[in-house]
């Protein structure tokens, strides 16, 4: 069986590129959801088995949001608090969690260099490791991203292998 080239290499090109069906990472949906006449307000947010929930400024407007860290599944949920006094509101953002890294067994979030930007506290994700991971936050066009923090453990025969130090004014609790 003979193919003929000037058929061939057009249909190699047009089988050789990617496919872009799925360029966003997440799509709200205003999907209504209820149950008994009942509107459900976080329906499609997934449920938590084993959440722990931590602080954090996501969209740099001043007001601490809320971070939910699923350690059944090692998901982070988001959430945008709408400002306003005395009333717990908030909204589902889900675009705020793809700026966050891989995170397993648990994650919390404290400013602990005090730079107005929270930090991760977290597992390594090297299997059968008991040591910490930490993140450094940063605002990028008012968004909270996170880039790996390196630990500075003291040389010294004498010193406590378990104290850590880092660049601190003040000595931070977490």
């Amino acid at each position: 069986m003979r193919i003929s080239l000037p058929i061939f290499f057009p249909v190699l090109i047009f089988l050789a590129h990617p496919a872009l069906a799925q360029d966003e990472m997440f799509q709200r949906m205003e999907v209504p959801a209820s149950i008994n006449g009942k509107n459900l307000k976080y329906a499609f947010a997934g449920g938590l088995n084993n959440a722990q929930f931590s602080s954090a400024d996501l969209n740099n407007d001043g007001i601490q949001d809320l971070v939910v860290f699923d350690r059944a599944g090692n998901v982070v949920l988001t959430f945008l608090n709408d400002g306003t006094i005395g009333v717990n509101g908030y909204t589902y953002a889900p675009e705020y969690a793809c700026n966050f890294p891989k995170l397993v067994d648990y994650a919390l979030m404290r400013d602990y260099n005090q730079d107005g930007a929270a930090d991760i506290f977290c597992a390594s994700l090297q299997d059968g490791s008991q040591e910490m991971q930490v993140f450094r936050g940063y605002y990028e066009n008012n968004m909270l991203k996170f880039t790996p923090f390196k630990f500075y453990y003291p040389i010294c025969p004498a010193c406590d292998p378990y104290l850590i130090w880092y660049p601190s004014n003040q000595p931070g609790f977490l």
